[in-house]
């Protein structure tokens, strides 16, 4: 089933079963959701997935604010006790992109208050240091991720990515 909500679009693949103790989520940034929906479905895990996808300087100026990301997660509780898919609020949220949809996790993981409910963060082909005109990457603008798997090598939280080419 495929659902409109707030920024994004909601999947929910026909193997998934409601769990009473609460929804996982996957929240996938950048790409087509087609695609994000299809591997999604492959993988069988007992979650559901919103797709975000804007053009890239959008995510890191929609994200800076936490609203969003609250407004996201409500919308898809909401929906799927509209679509009478469960009442369970989201328990788990993974934080996924591709490219550079990465801009857009890490505003996210700039937001201390929201970390507790990203259980996971996986990036595929997304993590680089952005280029300020000619001169070398930022690097510190990679500090959130360097933070977030701090956390990852303690154990507190989930962390993958992968690299094509790296600019």
């Amino acid at each position: 089933q495929r659902f409109s909500v707030s920024l994004g679009n909601l999947y929910v693949p026909q193997y998934y079963k409601p769990d009473p103790a609460g929804t996982d989520v996957v929240l996938f940034f950048h790409g087509a959701a087609w695609c994000a929906e299809q591997n999604f479905f492959d993988a069988k895990k007992n979650a559901v997935l919103v797709s975000v996808s804007m053009s890239l300087p959008d995510y890191a100026r929609v994200f800076a604010d936490a609203d969003a990301y609250r407004q996201i997660i409500r919308a898809t509780e909401q929906k799927l006790i509209d679509e009478v898919v469960t009442s369970s609020p989201v328990r788990n949220i993974c934080l996924s992109s591709f490219s550079g949809g990465y801009s857009a996790i890490r505003e996210l993981l700039k937001h201390e208050d929201l970390l507790s409910s990203v259980t996971d963060v996986v990036l595929a082909d997304s993590l680089y240091a952005p280029r300020k005109g000619d001169g070398p990457p930022d690097y510190a603008t990679l500090q959130p991720f360097v933070e977030y798997a701090k956390r990852a090598a303690a154990g507190e939280c989930g962390f993958w990515f992968t690299q094509l080419y790296p600019p």
